[in-house]
């Protein structure tokens, strides 16, 4: 992968054992570039959530929400968004 090239998929997050939605399509996770810095991640109402690289000198421990990572033995690098509660997912770009 390279520039902006990425690969995603989205689904729903149960949040509870009683979430009675199911499909709300609020996890986006997906491959980007290893020269990604910013993915945008839009949702039906508009808003956008983004997800980028951790402050250098803070490892890959910590939070996992709306980041992007790398993974062993993976050319690509892996991110995550999570939308608000109620919402679906509609788009997703590599914005930096």
């Amino acid at each position: 992968m390279t520039g902006t090239d990425l690969k995603s998929g989205a689904m729903p997050l149960e949040t509870t054992r009683t979430a009675t939605s199911g499909t709300d399509q609020r996890l986006v996770v997906g491959q980007v570039a290893t020269t990604a810095q910013e993915v945008t991640c839009t949702w039906d109402d508009g808003t956008t959530t983004e997800a980028s690289r951790p402050a250098p000198g803070t490892g890959i421990v910590g939070d996992f929400e709306d980041a992007i990572r790398p993974a062993d033995g993976s050319r690509s690098d892996w991110f995550v968004c999570v939308g608000p509660e109620g919402r679906n997912f509609k788009a997703v770009a590599v914005t930096k």
